[in-house]
C-alpha cells in the first residue's frame, strides 16, 4: 500500500493558488468520500481547464516541497472520472460485478487503491492515518476522523457492532494523538448513526413515531426535537413504543443509545469532540432526538471530568441549510441549550441529498391516504440560491451568538461551538467577515485574520479529505490562531470494506459531484492550481525548434496528466497480463460495458488511438503536419476468430484500407510538398482466416530452395507459386481449397489497394507479425514490390517505393534477410521499401519455439544488446545502400560495412544496379539508435551536422528516409527529431491507429500482451512515465 506520510499530506498544498467555487452542497461527513466510486480503470481520463474567477490568499500560493507528481496526476484523473454522471450511477453495479469475479476482483481493488482510495481515504486502519494526521497538524490543520465502513442489512454478520467498537477506538486514538500535541485538541471523531444499527429501518420507524407524537409546531418537516424525545430515550422505550416499533427496533435503539453514552463519556474524558452526521430527512427526527439527549448530558460544563477547552461542547449535531426548517431548528436548539444549561455544538453544512429529498416528497404525496397530512412543499429549498442564503444567514446568526455568549450579558446566551462544513469560499469569507464585525477577530494590514484568544476553540471550518485542498490551505494560512481552525474530514477503513461504502455514497451524493465546486470544478482547480493558465502548458521535450521556425503547439495539462496515469497503469505487469480478461468480462455485463468503455475512451483510447474513423483523425493529422510531422495511419481493428464474425469483418477491413488510402490522398492534396501521410496494413486482418496465412507460411518454408538464412527464411521467386501456380501442388503442400481462394482473393485485393495508392501518391507499409505468419507476409510484400515499386514516372513518389515491408531486428535472420532483399531489388530493378523495427513479440516467439523446436533454435536474439547491435548494424547497411543509390546526386560512396559483414559471416553480396533504389522508415523509440542513424547519414554525406547540433538533410534524401514512433509514446523523441533535423519535408512520422472504440478495445488489450517488450525496459511504459514526470516537474517547478 502506498504510504501516506510521503504521498498525501503534501497534496493539501498543491492546489493552493486556485480558483474558488460558488456552489458546493457539503455532505454530512460520511458521504462525499464516495465521490470516489471505484471506476475500474483499465485505466482512465482527459479533460479541459478553466479559470474559476477568484484567487486565494497570497500566502497559500507556494507549493510544498516534496509534492508527488503521481498525486497530482491521480487527483486530476480521479476528478475527471467523477465528472461523468454515468460512472457515478453505475459504480455499485461495477463494484458488485468485479468483486464477484476471481482475478478481476484483485485487479479492480489494486486500481481503486492507487486512485480513488488514495485520493479520498486516509488508510486501512487508525495507525495508517497517523502519518497523515501528523502532517496535517504540521500544516496547521485539524482532523475529523470517520470510520467509513457502513452496515449492510443484506449481509450476514454484525458489522454495526464492529462499527461501534471502532468509534470507541477512534476516540481513544484521537485522544492519544492529542496528548502528544500542544493545545487545541483538534482531532475529532464523526459518527453516522445508521451505520451503528442492525437495520437503518429501526431509525426510520423511530423518526416516524416521534413526528407523530410530538406537540404540533410551526417548524417545517422534519421538525425539531422536543423534551418528550429525550424522555422517550431516557425513560420509556419499552413502555411507550411497543405498539409502534418491533421488539428488535426497541432493543437496537436502546443499545445504540447506551453505546453512544459510553462513547461520549470517553470522548469527554479524552478531550475529543463528537460530531453526529445528518442524514436523509426520514432518519433525521430520530437523529435529532439522540443528539439532544446526548447534548443535555455531556455538553454541560464539568471541568473535573472534561478535557474539552473553554467549556466547549462534546457533542455536535449537524444542521443542513438546504432544509426549510433550519432557521427555526437552530433557534429551538439554542433555546433548549439555554434552558437546560449546556453548550450547543453546531456543525453547519448545506446538505447532500437534494434530489433524493425531492423524490421522497413526491413519493409521499403520491402514496398519501385520505386524511394524511403531507406538506405542500418538500423539506428542502427548491433553489440553490435559497440554500446559500439560508447558510450565510444562519452562519451570521451563530457567530453573533458566540460574540454574545462572551459579552457581559453572556449569562443569557449558551456557549456555542461551531464547525462550518463547506467547500464554498464565499461562505468561508462571509464567516470570517462576521467574526471581524463581531470583534471576535480583526483583519491585519496584510489581509490575515487575527483571531481573538479562545475563539479558535469555538469556531472552525472543515472540508473533505481529497476535495478543496486549496480552500483548506487558504483558511489554515489566513487565520492567525493558537490552534488549527481548518479541519480535514478523514475517512478510513480497509479497502475491501470501504469500496461498497464509497460507491453507495457516490450515488447518494451526486449533488457534491455536480455543479460548481463539485468534481468538475475540482478537476479544473487541479489544473488551474499550477499557474498554467486556462489553456494548458507547453511541454518542452527535447529541442522544439522546427525547420520552419514554428513553435511547438501547447500540450494541455489534461493530456500530460492522462499520459502520466496511463503509463503508470502500463507499468504494472499484472494489469497488462489481465487486460484481455478484464475487457472481455466488462464487455459482457450490461451497464459495466458502457462504463468500462467510457473509462477506456478517456484514458487509453485517448492516449493511443487517433479516433473512431478516418475523419475523426483529421484534426490530429493537421496538427501533426503543423508540427512538422507526418502520419502513418493504421486501421487497428483485428479479427477475433474465437468469437466469430470473421467472415464479414475481414471484408470490412479491406474496404477500410481503400478508404484509408483515399482519405490520406485527399488530405495530402490539401498540403504543400511531400506526401507524408502513409497507410499501414496488417495482413492477418485482411484474410478470412489467419490460419490460411499460417499454412501458407508453413508450405513456403517446406518448399523453398534451401539457403542459409535463419528461420523464418527470406522470400524468393518460388513464393509466387501461391498466387499464380498450380492449385494441385499447393493442396499437396498442405493448403486447402479455401486457403487458396482466400489467399488469392487477398492478393487481388492488395493489388487493387496498391494501384489506388499509386494513383493517390500514398505509400503502404506492411506490418511484420509473428514468425509463423511471416513467410507468407514476405511473399505478398515481395510480389507487390516487384510489381508496384518499379519506376513509373509518378512524380508524387520521386522514384521511391510504394510498398514497404517490415524487417524485425530481433530476428537473427535480419542482416541476411535485408541483404537478400537488396539483391532481389537490384535483380528485378525495383525500389526497395524497408521499415526497420526491433520487434514486439519476443515472449511469444520464445514460448512458441520452446514448444516446437527447443530453446537452442530460437529465431530471436537471446539478449536485448544483441537486438540493439543488430538494429544499428542493419540501419548502417540500409543507409549505405541509400548512399549508393544517391550517387547520381554526387553524394560520396559508403564506407566499410565491417559490422554487417561480421553479422552475415561474409560479404553481403550484390552488384550495384542503377535501376534500383531504396526508401527507409526507421521505426524506433530508442534515442541512441536515432542518433546513430543521423551520424551515419553525416558519415555517408547524406546530411550535414551544424555547429548548433542540428542535422541538415541533403535535398531529396528526405523523400527516401523517415523515422517513426507510435502515437502516444515517446513524444519527446518525436519532438526532438522534428526540431533537430532540418529537411524540406517532415522526416518523422507518428503511427496513428484508429477504429471504433468497441472494435479497438480487444485490439488494444491483445497488443498490450503481445507488446510487453515495448512496455517494459528502456523506452517502455516506466520510462515514459518517468520522462513525462520529469518534464512536467521541470516545467512546473523549474
Amino acid at each position: 500500500m502506498l504510504r501516506i506520510s510521503a504521498r498525501r499530506a503534501p497534496r493539501l498544498g498543491l492546489l493552493t493558488n486556485l480558483g474558488v467555487s460558488t456552489r458546493l452542497i457539503h455532505t454530512p461527513p460520511s458521504r462525499p468520500r464516495s465521490s470516489h466510486l471505484w471506476l475500474w480503470g483499465t485505466g482512465a481520463g482527459a479533460f479541459g481547464l478553466a479559470a474559476l474567477g477568484m484567487t486565494t490568499h497570497a500566502d497559500s500560493g507556494a507549493t510544498p516541497p516534496g509534492t508527488s507528481l503521481s498525486s497530482l496526476a491521480r487527483s486530476y484523473l480521479v476528478y475527471s472520472l467523477c465528472s461523468v454522471p454515468p460512472l457515478v450511477n453505475y459504480s455499485p453495479a461495477i463494484l458488485s460485478t468485479c468483486s464477484g469475479i476471481p482475478g478481476l476482483r484483485e485487479i479492480s481493488e489494486a486500481i481503486v487503491r492507487r486512485t480513488f482510495f488514495a485520493q479520498f481515504v486516509g488508510g486501512d486502519s487508525l495507525p495508517d492515518t497517523l502519518p497523515l494526521i501528523s502532517s496535517l497538524r504540521q500544516q496547521n490543520m485539524g482532523t475529523l476522523l470517520v470510520y467509513s465502513v457502513e452496515a449492510d442489512d443484506t449481509t450476514e454478520g454484525a458489522q454495526w457492532e464492529k462499527n461501534i467498537q471502532e468509534i470507541m477506538s477512534s476516540v481513544n486514538f484521537a485522544g492519544e494523538f492529542e496528548d502528544t500535541q500542544k493545545g487545541g485538541r483538534k482531532t475529532w471523531v464523526a459518527v453516522k448513526l445508521t451505520a451503528l444499527l442492525p437495520s437503518p429501518d429501526s431509525l426510520k420507524r423511530f423518526s416516524t413515531f416521534l413526528l407523530a407524537s410530538r406537540p404540533k409546531t410551526n417548524v417545517p418537516y422534519p421538525g425539531t426535537p422536543d423534551s418528550t424525545d429525550v424522555v422517550v430515550l431516557n425513560q420509556g422505550l419499552e413502555a411507550r413504543l411497543l405498539k409502534e416499533l418491533t421488539e428488535d427496533d426497541i432493543k437496537a435503539l436502546h443499545h445504540l443509545y447506551q453505546s453512544l453514552r459510553e462513547i461520549c463519556a470517553q470522548a469527554k474524558k479524552r478531550g475529543v469532540r463528537i460530531t453526529v452526521d445528518a442524514e436523509h430527512s426520514w432518519y433525521q427526527a430520530g437523529i435529532d432526538a439522540f443528539v439532544t439527549a446526548l447534548s443535555r448530558e455531556f455538553n454541560k460544563p464539568n471541568t473535573s471530568e472534561s478535557n474539552i477547552p473553554d467549556e466547549q461542547p462534546v457533542v455536535y449535531g449537524t444542521y443542513q441549510a438546504y432544509l426549510r426548517r433550519t432557521p427555526l431548528h437552530i433557534a429551538h436548539a439554542i433555546e433548549d441549550a439555554r434552558t437546560h444549561g449546556y453548550s450547543l455544538g453546531v456543525k453547519l453544512v448545506r446538505g447532500a441529498y437534494h434530489g433524493q429529498e425531492i423524490s421522497y416528497h413526491q413519493k409521499r404525496l403520491a402514496e398519501a391516504k385520505p386524511g394524511d397530512e403531507i406538506e405542500a412543499e418538500p423539506a428542502v429549498w427548491l433553489h440553490k440560491s435559497e440554500t446559500d442564503r439560508c447558510f450565510d444567514s444562519a452562519a451570521k446568526s451563530l457567530v453573533e451568538h458566540v460574540q454574545a455568549s462572551l459579552s457581559s450579558r453572556g449569562i443569557h446566551h449558551p456557549k456555542l461551538g461551531l464547525l462550518f462544513g463547506t467547500h464554498n469560499k464565499q461562505s468561508c469569507q462571509h464567516v470570517l467577515d462576521c467574526m471581524v464585525a463581531s470583534k471576535l477577530a480583526r483583519k491585519d494590514t496584510d489581509g490575515r485574520i487575527d483571531v481573538q484568544p479562545g475563539v479558535e476553540n469555538m469556531i472552525c471550518f472543515g472540508q473533505l479529505y481529497g476535495m478543496r485542498d486549496d480552500l483548506t490551505t487558504w483558511i489554515a494560512n489566513v487565520c492567525k490562531s493558537s490552534s488549527p481552525m481548518a479541519f480535514k474530514y478523514l475517512p478510513y477503513g480497509a479497502l475491501a470494506e470501504v469500496m461498497p461504502y464509497l460507491s453507495r455514497r457516490a450515488v447518494e451524493n451526486q449533488s457534491v459531484l455536480s455543479g460548481d465546486g463539485g468534481a468538475a470544478a475540482e478537476r479544473k482547480r487541479a489544473g488551474e492550481g499550477w499557474g498554467l493558465g486556462t489553456g494548458g502548458c507547453v511541454l518542452s521535450l527535447g529541442a522544439a525548434v522546427y525547420a520552419d521556425g514554428d513553435k511547438e503547439s501547447p500540450i494541455p495539462l489534461s493530456t500530460l496528466f492522462r499520459s502520466y496515469f496511463v503509463y503508470s497503469m502500463c507499468s504494472i505487469p499484472t494489469l497488462v497480463n489481465w487486460s484481455p480478461a478484464i475487457l472481455e468480462t466488462c464487455a459482457s455485463v450490461p451497464g459495466v460495458r458502457e462504463i468500462s468503455q467510457a473509462v477506456v475512451r478517456r484514458t487509453f483510447f485517448a492516449q493511443f488511438v487517433g479516433g473512431d474513423t478516418c475523419n475523426d483523425t483529421l484534426p490530429l493529422l493537421a496538427s501533426l503536419r503543423k508540427q512538422n510531422k507526418g502520419t502513418l495511419l493504421a486501421y487497428s481493428v483485428e479479427v477475433d476468430e474465437s468469437h466469430g464474425g470473421r467472415a464479414e469483418q475481414w471484408k470490412k477491413n479491406v474496404e477500410e484500407m481503400r478508404a484509408s488510402v483515399d482519405f490520406a490522398g485527399d488530405f495530402e492534396d490539401t498540403q504543400k510538398g511531400s506526401r507524408k501521410t502513409w497507410v499501414a496494413i496488417k495482413l492477418s486482418a485482411l484474410v478470412s482466416s489467419a490460419d490460411s496465412l499460417k499454412r501458407m507460411s508453413k508450405f513456403l518454408l517446406q518448399s523453398r530452395p534451401k539457403d542459409d538464412v535463419p528461420f523464418p527464411g527470406t522470400p524468393g521467386s518460388f513464393d509466387m507459386v501461391v498466387f499464380k501456380g498450380s492449385r494441385d501442388a499447393l493442396i499437396k503442400g498442405g493448403l486447402t481449397e479455401e486457403d487458396i481462394d482466400s489467399l488469392r482473393t487477398l492478393y487481388e485485393d492488395l493489388r487493387n489497394v496498391c494501384s489506388r495508392a499509386r494513383n493517390r501518391g500514398i505509400r503502404l507499409i506492411f506490418d511484420a507479425e509473428h514468425t509463423w505468419y511471416q513467410p507468407g507476409i514476405d511473399a505478398f510484400v515481395l510480389a507487390l514490390s516487384r510489381e508496384f515499386n518499379k519506376r513509373s514516372g509518378n512524380e508524387r513518389f520521386h522514384e521511391q517505393p510504394l510498398v514497404y515491408g517490415t524487417c524485425q531486428a530481433y530476428l537473427k535472420r535480419a542482416p541476411a534477410h535485408l541483404a537478400r532483399l537488396i539483391q532481389d531489388a537490384q535483380n528485378f530493378q525495383y525500389s526497395l521499401g524497408i521499415k526497420l523495427v526491433r520487434g514486439a513479440y519476443l515472449d511469444k516467439e520464445v514460448a512458441e519455439c520452446s514448444k516446437t523446436c527447443g530453446s537452442a533454435n530460437y529465431p530471436v536474439w537471446a539478449e536485448k544488446p544483441e537486438t540493439d547491435a543488430c538494429y544499428n548494424a542493419c540501419a548502417k547497411l540500409l543507409i549505405d545502400e541509400l548512399s549508393r543509390t544517391c550517387n547520381e546526386s554526387g553524394i560520396p560512396k559508403p564506407k566499410s560495412r565491417g559490422l554487417i559483414n561480421g553479422l552475415l559471416g561474409g560479404s553481403w553480396g550484390g552488384t550495384p544496379n542503377p535501376s534500383s533504389g531504396i526508401g527507409l522508415l526507421f521505426g524506433t523509440h530508442n534515442d541512441i539508435s536515432c542518433v546513430h542513424i543521423l551520424e551515419c547519414l553525416v558519415e555517408t554525406g547524406l546530411a550535414d551536422k551544424m555547429r548548433n547540433g542540428k542535422y541538415v538533410i541533403k535535398s531529396g534524401v528526405e523523400e527516401r528516409l523517415c523515422f517513426g514512433q507510435l502515437y502516444g509514446m515517446r513524444d519527446d523523441l518525436t519532438e526532438w527529431m522534428a526540431g533537430s533535423v532540418e529537411a524540406q519535408s517532415p522526416v518523422v512520422l507518428k503511427y496513428v491507429p484508429y477504429g471504433a472504440l468497441s472494435d479497438v478495445m480487444p485490439y488494444l488489450a491483445r497488443r498490450a500482451i503481445e507488446n510487453r517488450s515495448v512496455l517494459g525496459g528502456d523506452g517502455g511504459a516506466s520510462t515514459e512515465r518517468r520522462m513525462i514526470g520529469q518534464k512536467i516537474r521541470t516545467r512546473l517547478f523549474g
